[in-house]
């Protein structure tokens, strides 16, 4: 049985599988609640813009509402708003897997692999200790998958950029 070419940095690949992968990680994360946070963004505009008016009219100058969004004080107050969020739902998990979105007109594109990295998944469990002895944590059925960074070889087409498992690619010969 032969097995199959080993791809490598500056390799060239056809997508054969197109699922990129989104993240690695467990199943809810914060940037998940930013959709319902940003719901709520004229309510936060009005009242930074409330907070920054009663202070020194330079601030409020300085922070005009079309570079308020941009503005790190109201990035930080809406990553600590879906925390809260996140945290009342009960975020996290204990499943560690790969996200994927699927794009169906990148089957056959020719990418060219710009990096390679190991992602691993599996279901946590935390360190224990017993008497004199400590267990350090980890991933039941712990599976590693090769993730290969794609760089697309026509312009335009989707990021300049994605992750893509090196299982969905296929090595192409020059």
């Amino acid at each position: 049985m032969r097995r199959k070419p080993l791809l490598r940095v500056g390799d060239k690949a056809r997508i054969v599988v197109p699922k990129f992968v989104i993240r690695v990680g467990y199943p809810k994360v914060i940037e998940d609640y930013l959709p319902q946070v940003d719901a709520v963004d004229a309510d936060l505009l009005a009242l930074l813009e409330k907070l920054i008016i009663s202070g020194d009219k330079r601030d409020y100058l300085r922070l005009m509402p079309s570079r308020m969004l941009e503005h790190r004080v109201v990035k930080r107050i809406k990553h600590d708003l879906s925390y809260l969020l996140a945290r009342k739902d009960g975020f996290g998990g204990r499943q560690r897997t790969l996200f994927h979105r699927e794009i169906p007109e990148a089957a056959g594109e020719v990418v060219e692999v710009i990096g390679l990295r190991t992602a691993l998944t599996g279901t946590y469990f935390p360190p224990q200790s017993y008497d004199d002895d400590w267990e350090p944590g980890g991933l039941d059925n712990e599976k590693r998958h090769r993730l290969a960074r794609v760089g697309w070889l026509r312009s335009g087409f989707f990021k300049p950029e994605d992750w893509i498992e090196v299982t969905s690619l296929e090595r192409v010969h020059e």
